[in-house]
């Protein structure tokens, strides 16, 4: 049975532990449990399994289950390995407790890592403070421009939790050095919105009230409108002309032929001049 709740993570984190205690079932955190640890941890033995001389290893920053599994294993391997978190400017609550390796409360905004939103236990920010070296910190326009790099370069579907690796290395808040890196890409589940948000971002460079401000608007189209406006918007070819614009670019399309009544050879009057 799957219950949906109201509200954020946090709020069906804590609906979860109340209906175990009212119904006397057990509940297994998806991220605060040694054994869900162990398991997120085998992801990092594969990325070693398969490359063994990694120096530099990049992992979303959630719950901290998945980037404490990875360290815990990858360490166990390579001691030496550097171990980095990346989490989105819009919900830092490991940027903001990392320094003093105490749990800081924060203001959670709208992100497209929506994945990573949320508390983390003071428990996990301990068990990275032994392995894991910082935690990096982007912007929602960088997770954005990754989500849409990933698809176009990669042809991959992977959404903003998943890929703030990514934007950490686009943006150069990452830095290989010449060091062999591995960033740890997890899932796919991203809603339509989101995505066509990504690459509107990324085709458009817009500034930051106009991000928001498509955010909103596209939450609010019907699904036959967002479709629509995906499909019209999935023609459009980059002819590789940019052009600065304050703290922004203007980028150049090109829009493929389309079919019309207007054939080449009619005579068209537009406001009383023969053309």
């Amino acid at each position: 049975t799957v219950s949906v709740c109201d509200g954020d993570f946090d709020f069906a984190e804590n609906s979860a532990h109340r209906y175990a205690a009212e119904t006397g079932m057990t509940c297994i955190s998806s991220f605060e449990d040694a054994t869900v640890i162990s398991g997120q941890g085998t992801a990092g033995l594969e990325m070693f399994m398969d490359e063994p001389d990694i120096d530099l290893l990049i992992v979303p920053a959630g719950g901290g289950g998945l980037m404490n599994g990875v360290a815990i294993s990858a360490k166990a391997v390579n001691p030496s390995v550097e171990i980095w978190g990346v989490q989105s400017v819009a919900s830092n609550p490991w940027v903001v407790s990392w320094p003093d390796g105490i749990v800081k409360e924060v203001e959670y905004l709208e992100t497209l890592a929506d994945g990573l939103a949320g508390y983390i236990p003071q428990s996990l920010l301990s068990l990275a403070k032994e392995r894991v070296t910082g935690i990096h910190e982007v912007t929602e326009e960088d997770i954005a421009e990754a989500i849409a790099f990933l698809h176009r370069e990669h042809h991959q579907i992977v959404e903003g939790a998943g890929a703030v690796g990514v934007a950490a290395l686009l943006k150069g808040k990452a830095k290989p050095n010449g060091r062999k890196t591995e960033v740890v890409i997890s899932e796919g589940n991203i809603d339509e919105a989101k995505f066509l948000l990504a690459h509107m971002l990324d085709w458009y460079r817009r500034e930051k009230k106009s991000f928001y401000w498509e955010y909103f608007r596209l939450l609010d189209l019907d699904e036959s409108e967002l479709l629509d406006e995906k499909s019209a918007l999935s023609f459009l070819k980059f002819t590789g002309e940019r052009v600065p614009d304050k703290k922004s670019f203007i980028d150049t399309y090109n829009f493929p032929p389309q079919e019309c009544d207007i054939k080449s050879g009619n005579d068209l009057k537009m406001e009383g001049i023969k053309t």
